[in-house]
């Protein structure tokens, strides 16, 4: 192989890998920009199922109640969210009324149906119909 045919065979190989390189990263971020735009999808959903909850508990006069929602994201895609609330008047609250809050806050519902959710009403007596 003479020189002029290595040099052309180099600089050959040279620019395969630095479009390989580009078309990589190119992939990678679209992947990327996608997982963001996924991301911020559910982060609205999220807010939103919190404001309809928060809206529950205020018409039924427990404005003061804390909310705690977390999510567990599966491998496939799934998406699994705990919502606990909080208020030390759950404990004072007649069963009937507190099964009541309970239905009305397991009945608010989330844009995407695919996704599960757990309740936990803490700070009292409960139902019995926890998570």
């Amino acid at each position: 192989m003479t020189g002029t045919a290595f040099r052309t065979m180099a600089v050959s190989v040279v620019f395969v890998l630095v479009a390989a390189f580009f078309v990589t990263m190119t992939v990678k971020s679209q992947s990327n920009h996608d997982e963001l735009m996924e991301q911020k999808y559910y982060d609205e959903l999220e807010s939103d199922y919190i404001e309809q909850v928060e809206a529950v508990l205020e018409r039924n006069g427990l404005s003061n109640s804390g909310i705690n929602m977390t999510r567990v994201s599966g491998a496939d895609g799934s998406r699994v969210y705990t919502v606990m609330i909080h208020n030390s008047y759950f404990g004072r609250m007649e069963t009937k009324k507190l099964t009541q809050v309970e239905q009305e806050v397991r009945a608010v519902s989330f844009a995407d149906e695919t996704c599960r959710f757990c309740h936990a009403f803490m700070g009292g007596k409960s139902s019995g119909k926890g998570l």
